[in-house]
């Protein structure tokens, strides 16, 4: 989850200590459905709010 909401999912490549992340094959998620693929990306560390595991937050919605 980013400060603006969006929450990205994909396959973790890299970090830094200042938790900057690179991401294959990401996802942007909007209402528990993917609104794009964006693919291979890099997310600043100052924007992110929090990180999870990808099965638990694909699950959140279900049940």
């Amino acid at each position: 989850m980013t400060r603006n909401d969006k929450q990205m999912i994909g396959t973790l490549l890299a970090f830094d200590i200042h938790i900057n992340i690179v991401m294959d094959n990401a996802k942007e998620i909007e209402n528990n459905e993917i609104k794009r693929n964006i693919g291979l990306t890099f997310l600043r560390g100052d924007t992110i709010i929090f990180i999870s595991p990808a099965s638990t937050a694909l699950s959140k919605g279900k049940g």
